[in-house]
């Protein structure tokens, strides 16, 4: 158990990281984008950010529970 948290708190670490790279390279890619993906592409990232920092205080949460 202890395993699998450590593994689901791995990877949100670098999703999150990821997301980060990937808005800042899209970003710096599409310097006038009349379409407006960029303001959506950025929510989605933000939104990802969240749900990885929610997922990591549970497992977080539930590791010190197991462990005592």
């Amino acid at each position: 158990m202890i395993f699998f948290l450590n593994l689901i708190i791995l990877l949100m670490v670098v999703l999150t990281f990821l997301s980060l790279i990937a808005g800042l390279l899209y970003t710096a890619k599409s310097k006038n984008d009349p379409s407006n993906k960029i303001n959506k592409f950025m929510r989605y990232r933000v939104f990802l950010q969240f749900f990885a920092i929610v997922i990591l205080v549970i497992a977080i949460y539930a590791k010190k529970q197991i462990i005592g």
